[in-house]
């Protein structure tokens, strides 16, 4: 009986002296100066949101303890003043009205075309996609030679390079690489100088154009087979998708519109003997006629405009514990990615009223990141996790489980009703109790 008391009192007296340093801590944290540290600084590495806004002019906005609302007002990309998703560049190579060279239409009017200006190529470009600065490059059908074009104005700016002639040019917009395709090979592209390195063989032949879709995946279509393909760049190798259900003639384009992941062919075919616009199916390879282009106007490549100002990273992937126990600390390895290559933070809530939710980074791109937390009572926690990068675009939520048993010398149920009222006291009640 004796035992039963003194154990009791025991209790009783640890309690009261948890209450008391809880209300020591509220005390502590309602005066000002924490209150404003508290509710106005939210650190990503080391700096503070006037700093970010003023370095990198972005606009970081608090949004009650949640990851902040993020906008880029000043994006250091060059502007394309046509509406992207709406317009496609090309290359006319043969008309009853204009002569050969540059210019563009809308997706939905194909018909109407505006031209841009006279080619300045000693051939005609035979391949073009559109790229990351807000260019288009295309490439001439003997040599292989790039060039750079304005879409505002179709200007053309000779790079050079070359050796093999190209019939498809295509950008990774998740590499920031250019490849080009000559019948049955794959070249890699420099878009500094233009110069070439052979990958590999498709082992299909007349491989006549090449488009990367917004995951990096390569198609190409083949005038030989009549049949849409994805390409290994890491081999060359070519896999059958399906046929395409035309009859395909020499001069072709294509691009994928970034927007919706609809594939475009510009196809030049031999029943009619005329030049129509297509959209593509890319799990099948049937295509579905838009329209015919007016006064059998032949285009030979196509170049979608996008904003590519700047792409958010992959949504964290987190590896670690699942289940453990109370009390014990653990780790989470967090990855993202970040197509740019951006520096990435991550925002981490580890779910429970202890933890908090905190900026971690910056990181590099594709850096593991281990992070230590400890619960202190038993439940089921959803980590909740984003990544930003270093120009305020967010990455998809990721949310992780994790399963931590009852265990009776750190679960108090009146300390924890009172940290679910007042769950920032944690802080500094985390400091005072030394946990």
């Amino acid at each position: 009986m004796k035992k039963q008391i003194f154990f009791f009192v025991k209790n009783l007296v640890k309690n009261i002296s948890i209450v008391s340093v809880f209300f020591i801590a509220l005390t502590l944290i309602s005066s000002s100066s924490v209150s404003v540290t508290i509710n106005k600084m939210s650190k990503i590495g080391t700096q503070n949101l006037a700093e970010i806004e003023e370095e990198t002019s972005i606009i970081v906005e608090q949004s009650n303890g949640l990851a902040p609302l993020v906008t880029v007002e000043n994006p250091d990309i060059p502007a394309v003043s046509l509406p992207f998703g709406a317009i496609m560049w090309g290359y006319i190579v043969n008309s009853s009205v204009f002569d050969e060279g540059t210019c563009y239409f809308d997706i939905n009017d194909p018909g109407t075309i505006e031209y841009l200006q006279d080619t300045e190529s000693d051939d005609f470009l035979s391949g073009g996609t559109g790229c990351t600065d807000g260019y288009w490059y295309a490439c001439e059908n003997s040599t292989g030679a790039l060039w750079k074009i304005d879409p505002d104005n179709g200007d053309m700016t000779y790079i050079g390079g070359g050796g093999v002639g190209l019939n498809g040019l295509s950008h990774d917009v998740t590499t920031n690489i250019l490849y080009g395709a000559l019948g049955s090979a794959l070249y890699m592209i420099d878009i500094e100088n233009g110069e070439q390195e052979f990958i590999g063989s498709c082992g299909v032949n007349c491989m006549i154009g090449i488009a990367f879709d917004y995951d990096g995946v390569l198609y190409g279509w083949s005038i030989s087979s009549d049949c849409l393909y994805t390409i290994n760049i890491e081999t060359g190798e070519a896999t059958e998708v399906g046929p395409l259900g035309i009859n395909l003639n020499y001069a072709q384009g294509g691009h994928f519109c970034m927007e919706d992941d609809i594939l475009y062919l510009a196809a030049y075919t031999i029943k009619p003997d005329t030049c129509f616009l297509y959209e593509c199916d890319e799990d099948k390879g049937a295509c579905t006629l838009i329209s015919q282009f007016d006064n059998n106007y032949t285009v030979s490549f196509l170049a979608i405009p996008y904003d590519y100002s700047n792409q958010p990273p992959t949504a964290p992937y987190v590896t670690g514990p699942t289940y453990g126990n109370i009390g014990v600390g653990y780790e989470w390895t967090f990855l993202s990615t970040d197509p740019e290559d951006d520096n990435i933070t991550y925002y981490v809530d580890w779910g429970d009223v202890c933890g908090g939710a905190e900026w971690h980074g910056p990181y590099q791109s594709g850096e593991e990141v281990t992070l230590a937390h400890t619960y202190y009572y038993q439940n089921s926690f959803i980590i909740n996790t984003l990544a930003v990068d270093e120009n305020g675009a967010e990455s998809d939520w990721t949310y992780y489980e994790v399963t931590m048993p009852k265990n009776k010398m750190l679960y108090n149920p009146l300390l924890l009703r009172l940290l679910e009222r007042f769950p920032n006291t944690f802080y500094i009640l985390r400091q005072l109790l030394r946990l």
